[in-house]
């Protein structure tokens, strides 16, 4: 394997689902601090939907230019368990992706290398506006796994609202119940300015 990037088929089991936020911005440039908030604010959202599903709190990181959620899982890496998470990830966009965020959906591959917390995010050159930044993350003191029990009933739930939405997808509109700015329990004492994680 020395010299070769890891494949998806390299991976025996799946042990996190990662989810990132990512700012809309100039192509090569870090993030300011105002666009930092608007994806803080979505993940935070997203948590909190999904914490109603029965996930377990996750690690939360911050990449330097946006932000992260990790689960932590051990999944088979096997088709039927890509194509769970393939749904839930599509899914997702649906809601949580808009103008201003990108929810990035390239991070569902079992291969992808995601960045290493504790480095500095050195994109581009470093402003007063758009500085480069630690990366950092808060593990939670009980980091439970989301068992596949819930993965699978989520992806389950996942194919019967796409299904429903498929014929009315010109004039449906997004849900509105699940949008940022609605964080709850374990999560109300987050705070985008002096968070940041």
């Amino acid at each position: 394997m020395h010299g070769r990037p890891i494949r998806d088929d390299d991976v025996g089991f799946i042990t996190r689902i990662p989810f990132d936020f990512d700012p809309a911005r100039p192509v090569g440039l870090s993030s300011t601090r105002s666009e930092l908030a608007r994806a803080f604010n979505l993940r935070g959202s997203m948590t909190v939907f999904l914490h109603s599903l029965k996930w377990p709190v996750p690690l939360r990181g911050m990449s330097g230019n946006g932000f992260h959620l990790q689960y932590r899982c051990k999944l088979p890496n096997n088709d039927e368990t890509r194509q769970m998470v393939k749904s839930i990830y599509e899914w997702l966009h649906l809601i949580y992706n808009d103008a201003q965020v990108e929810f990035d959906r390239s991070v569902k591959n079992p291969g992808r290398i995601f960045r290493l917390y504790g480095t500095v995010n050195r994109k581009g050159e470093s402003t007063e506006d758009r500085p480069h930044r630690m990366s950092k993350c808060h593990i939670p003191d009980e980091w439970r796994q989301v068992t596949a029990q819930i993965v699978e009933r989520t992806a389950n739930a996942v194919e019967k609202a796409i299904q429903a939405k498929r014929p009315k997808k010109q004039t449906e509109t997004r849900p509105c119940s699940h949008r940022r700015g609605n964080s709850r329990g374990d999560y109300a004492s987050l705070d985008a300015p002096r968070g940041m994680v």
